[in-house]
């Protein structure tokens, strides 16, 4: 075991030192805080990639520009529909950690969204009033048993379903 006398530094501890360690943990904190907000950037950057990339597959023609400025609330000029979609991929986005992919309750809520002011003559409170009555398999993939009659997004287009109003 050691001795006290061995474990007492060689040097004295100064305020010029006590100073300096100060400084060198406000610059790592800020550090921190510049690597935060940099991570934040990166993922906003990566959220508004995925959305256009997303939309531009269903036919969209929004940029970049214009889903970031519709998730800062600002206006964009588009087609109402291309930036419905948007608006409606931007809201899918922020719950989607809230869904479970296993539940139909909650690919029925992803659906309502996506497809929020979309339909031409949605049922009377939207996605809620439709139930997915039978499923036929079209294809041998894996793929969860759940469709809609829009083959959207949410849905995979190789599976097909009766739907009927509540």
């Amino acid at each position: 075991m050691a001795t006290s006398a061995s474990t007492t530094p060689p040097y004295s501890i100064t305020p010029r030192i006590v100073h300096l360690v100060a400084q060198i943990t406000e610059a790592m904190d800020g550090a921190d805080a510049a690597g935060i907000q940099e991570n934040s950037r990166l993922q906003r950057i990566n959220r508004v990639r995925a959305i256009n990339g997303s939309l531009a597959i269903e036919g969209n023609i929004l940029g970049e520009k214009q889903i970031s400025a519709l998730m800062d609330g600002k206006p964009a000029i588009g087609s109402l529909r291309d930036i419905q979609e948007a608006r409606n991929a931007i809201k899918a986005y922020e719950k989607y950690p809230q869904w479970n992919p296993t539940s139909e309750a909650d690919l029925l809520d992803a659906h309502e969204v996506l497809t929020l002011a979309l339909l031409d003559s949605p049922a009377t409170t939207g996605v809620e009033a439709l139930r997915l009555s039978a499923m036929e398999k079209s294809t041998t993939s894996d793929h969860p048993p759940i469709a809609c009659h829009n083959s959207c997004r949410v849905c995979s287009p190789g599976w097909t379903a009766r739907l009927s109003i509540r």
